[in-house]
């Protein structure tokens, strides 16, 4: 018998981990907020909210959510928001 991936339990880890990689980024967004009050600045403002969005929805992805494997599950990382994941094994 090989071995086999529970991909539901895969996908709740997946889902900490993208929480996990999104806590420093929700912090540096705090502060270019910050900055964006101090400066009166409503276009950066915005797009701190818009990047906290993502942030805050990353977790839910329908990439995630969709995976039928593990291949596609890990696919699912999104390097542009989270950065590399160099806890995935290729």
């Amino acid at each position: 018998m090989g071995i086999t991936v529970d991909l539901t339990k895969s996908k709740a880890i997946f889902k900490t981990k993208v929480r996990e990689a999104r806590e420093p980024l929700f912090a540096a967004q705090d502060v270019l907020y910050q900055r964006a009050i101090e400066a009166d600045d409503d276009d950066a403002k915005a797009a701190v909210v818009t990047a906290k969005a993502a942030l805050r929805d990353a977790p839910a992805a329908a990439a995630i959510a969709n995976a039928s494997d593990i291949t596609k599950l890990k696919a699912a990382w999104n390097t542009s928001l989270l950065g590399a994941a160099d806890w995935i094994e290729s």
